[in-house]
């Protein structure tokens, strides 16, 4: 008993620890989810994830049905990969949906169709996956006062970096309503799961361009994104409970086998590609009306930076979310229990 008992503590510090570091909340503030993902524990071997904590996922549909996933980058746009849109023309537009804020695949909390799918023009010209990448610009802008809905950062600070950033072995998050098994059905609810950046040799035998491309996996497999993740978001924490978008999945052999990794599209690799999109639409409209950023007078840079937390410490939460709370109150009533 005395061990359940330091087991249940354990839970309670861990609790108490995420939401000392959990970030502020704000509308305008990227990366960060007003309910606090459960992170101290195509998805395989994964966990349920508390419902709205990864707000700016994105459930990308095909005439009703749940094809890709996608992430939010502003209020207008979001990313996913270019192979969610084989043969894609504009003709199809009415043919898919974006369903945003929500947590079971069924959910029509805000399905918005889109005005625009941008692929990269150079996707699959080897045959090698290479670009897999596509920007979605929607119908109508949302609204970030609903914190159900976010925005995800981008690796603005690490452009330059190439192969370098993450570093091996740095852990990272992927979430999706993908199969959980190779050929299975689709996750009724988003399901997330804990994978590090590798470069093994598994890695080395499907990566055609490591500067546009990234693995994350585990050598023993067991964990991974799988079928109907696609184009979903690969994440890393840089702070104060703040994610950045680092990858998008991108593709597999089979799904968490052990030695071959999910290949996910290098976002860093595509920020220009991603501003010169931007660009041709900017002048007609604001693509984040939501938020303050400052305009800039310079020619590159279209894309509208969001607050930074390494260039400028967010104020930590003063708010424990209901999902917090229900956590404590049900381990400390083991704990009673037990005593």
């Amino acid at each position: 008993m005395s061990s359940r008992i330091m087991h249940l503590a354990i839970q309670l510090l861990f609790l108490f620890i995420s939401h000392i570091h959990s970030c502020k909340w704000l509308p305008t503030q990227c990366g960060c989810a007003k309910t606090a993902p459960s992170i101290h524990s195509r998805i395989v071997g994964g966990k349920p994830a508390v419902p709205h904590s990864w707000p700016w996922i994105v459930s990308i549909r095909k005439y009703g049905s749940h094809i890709c996933g996608g992430v939010l980058i502003n209020s207008r746009y979001l990313l996913s990969a270019a192979h969610c849109f084989k043969a894609y023309h504009p003709g199809q537009n009415k043919d898919f949906t974006f369903a945003m804020g929500h947590n079971a695949i069924q959910e029509r909390y805000l399905v918005i169709k889109p005005k625009r799918v941008v692929r990269h023009k150079s996707y699959n010209s080897n045959g090698k996956n290479i670009h897999d990448i596509a920007l979605i610009e929607l119908e109508q802008a949302v609204s970030f006062n609903d914190s159900r809905i976010g925005f995800a950062c981008l690796p603005l600070n690490h452009v330059n970096q190439g192969e370098s950033y993450p570093p091996i072995g740095k852990e990272t998050w992927v979430v999706g309503w993908g199969t959980t098994q190779f050929g299975g059905k689709v996750s009724p609810t988003l399901l997330q799961v804990s994978v590090p950046i590798t470069s093994n040799q598994g890695c080395k035998q499907v990566l055609s361009a490591p500067a546009k491309q990234i693995c994350a996996g585990y050598d023993q497999g067991g964990k991974d994104s799988c079928q109907g993740d696609s184009g979903g978001p690969l994440v890393v924490e840089i702070g104060q409970g703040i994610f950045e978008l680092i990858g998008l999945v991108s593709f597999g052999i089979g799904c968490a086998k052990a030695m071959k990794p999910g290949v996910y599209t290098r976002v860093a690799g595509y920020i220009d590609w991603i501003n010169d999109v931007l660009k041709s639409t900017s002048s007609n409209s604001n693509p984040n009306p939501n938020s303050t950023y400052p305009k800039t007078t310079s020619a590159k840079p279209t894309y509208p930076e969001p607050t930074h937390p390494i260039s400028k410490p967010l104020a930590l939460s003063n708010t424990i979310s209901n999902y917090q709370k229900l956590s404590y109150l049900i381990i400390s009533i083991e704990i009673l229990l037990l005593i």
